[in-house]
Formats: structure tokens, C-alpha cells, sequence
């Protein structure tokens, strides 16, 4: 559930128009974003802590090749989060990524993303790495609506192994053009896979006031996961935007499941 932020961005990129623009004004393109939110579980734990949280992000990106049908693109991005009740859960993830976008007809787009992220967590012990690849096909329906189709897989390595996971993703859902410079996106997730299976009661402590750990363990656990999202970007005059997102998670897996929630909204500028 931390990584919400970045699934926004994600959605954002993928409703943009055009999606793959033929003639872009300038090879480079530089963003930031402010916002925060609000998670039921952001330590994935069985016994759930609820945080407030704000996050950051900043990227600057370059389109390394392009034609009429294809782009390659190179991405350096930053994401950082902070949660007012679990600081374990505080995370800084600079992330470096290359994809691959490829257009076949007026209406079908296939994207391939590759990418990898160092993570320092505010719990030293989930501090370490991550990496993965991702394809997606976007298929437009007329000029305001697209249906979407992907598969993935992350890699997470984790200073204590009980954090380590492997996880598969598929997913489906539908971009919408709501009205003059909005796109909404739903989507449908499962993951499965090895992940962490957090058995912490948090009870004081922590060292900004809000909860530390008590007594608690951590393990590697199969899980699935299943995901229901909405997001809404507003793009607004001189390269500001708008964007609000919910994320509803099904878990289960090891003998015990559990619902997650959470929202986040962000201000911010691109160029």
C-alpha cells in the first residue's frame, strides 16, 4: 500500500494523450509532486496501524529515440514518504527505468518497462533493493475510452531476508476521458507470490511519537493479493495537474486475510 503514490504516477502516464505524441516539443521532460494521504495498513501487518502520510516525488526523463510508432524512453525519479503513526514504514526509493512504447494501428499500443530502485526504509531492517519488468497493451475504444491488459514481475532483496518477496502481477481496466483535460483509470489487480507477512503490535515508541514495535515478528509468507484502484488526474494551465487516488486490497494467504484502504492526493508540475 506505500507504493500508491507511484502507481498514480504510473496511471497518469498511461492515460496521458496522445500516448505516443509523434512530434513532442522537446526530448526531456522534468516533474514534481506534493501531496499526502491516508493508510489502513501501511506495514502490511495482522494487526493493522492506520498512518497519515505526505509524499514526494521528482523525475526528470529523457526520450532517447523516437519515430512515429515507437519511443524509448530513460527515467530517473525519486519517491519519498512519511507517516505520521509508523515510521518503520517511512520510505526514500530513487528508481532508475527504460521503456519501450510501440504503437501498432491507430488504436493498439504495447509498452515494455524495465526498472530498478534502491529503497531506505525508516525500519533499517526493509532498507535494500528492487527490481522488475512489466508489460502492458493499451487498446483505445473511440476517442475517449481505452481498455488496458499487463503482467509483471518485482524482485524485492531486503537488508533482513523476512522482507524479502517475489511477487507476479496481472492486471486489467479502462482508461476514460472524462472531460476537457481529466482522465480517469480503474484497474483490477492479483498478485501472488513469496511477500512479507508482518505480525507486529504496535504500541508506543516510535521515535516521532507514534507507534513502535512490541514483541512482534516478521516472515516470508505466500500471499495473494487482490487489488481494486481509481485514479483522476486534472491537468491545469502552465504544466500544473491535480490527481486523487484510491486503492481497496484483498489479502490472503498463510491462514489469515485481511482488507486494506488507501487514498492519497497530489499538486503537481511537469514540463
Amino acid at each position: 500500500m506505500i507504493l500508491l503514490p507511484a502507481a498514480l504516477a504510473l496511471s497518469a502516464a498511461l492515460a496521458a494523450e496522445p500516448e505516443l505524441p509523434l512530434e513532442p516539443p522537446s526530448p526531456w521532460e522534468l516533474g514534481t509532486a506534493l501531496g499526502g494521504g491516508w493508510d489502513s495498513n501501511p506495514l502490511s501487518a495482522t494487526t493493522p496501524a492506520a498512518a497519515g502520510f505526505g509524499a514526494a516525488r521528482a523525475w526528470v526523463a529523457r526520450e532517447l529515440h523516437g519515430s512515429a510508432d515507437d519511443v524509448v524512453r530513460a527515467e530517473l525519479r525519486y519517491d519519498g514518504t512519511r507517516f505520521d503513526a509508523t515510521p518503520d514504514a517511512d520510505l526514500d526509493r530513487p528508481e532508475l527505468s527504460f521503456e519501450w512504447s510501440h504503437r501498432l494501428g491507430a488504436s493498439l499500443t504495447l509498452r515494455t518497462t524495465a526498472a530498478g530502485a534502491v529503497r531506505v526504509a525508516g525500519d533499517s531492517a526493509r532498507s535494500g533493493w528492487d527490481a522488475g519488468a512489466r508489460a502492458l497493451a493499451r487498446l483505445r475504444l473511440g476517442t475517449r475510452v481505452a481498455l488496458r491488459l499487463g503482467a509483471g514481475y518485482v524482485r524485492r532483496d531486503a537488508s533482513d531476508a523476512a522482507f524479502d518477496a517475489s511477487t507476479g502481477r496481472v492486471e486489467a481496466g479502462v482508461d476514460v476521458a472524462l472531460w476537457r483535460e481529466a482522465n480517469a483509470t480503474v484497474r483490477y489487480t492479483l498478485d501472488a507470490g513469496t511477500d512479507t507477512l508482518d505480525a507486529t503490535t504496535s504500541a508506543g515508541g516510535g521515535y516521532r511519537g507514534g507507534t513502535g514495535s512490541m514483541g512482534g515478528t516478521a516472515r516470508a509468507a505466500t500471499l495473494t493479493t487482490q487489488g481494486l484502484s481509481a485514479d483522476l488526474q486534472q491537468d491545469l494551465p502552465g504544466g500544473l495537474f491535480l490527481q486523487v487516488g484510491y486503492d481497496l486490497s484483498f489479502v490472503r494467504g498463510e491462514g489469515t486475510s485481511f482488507v486494506e484502504h488507501a487514498v492519497v492526493g497530489e499538486v503537481g508540475w511537469r514540463r
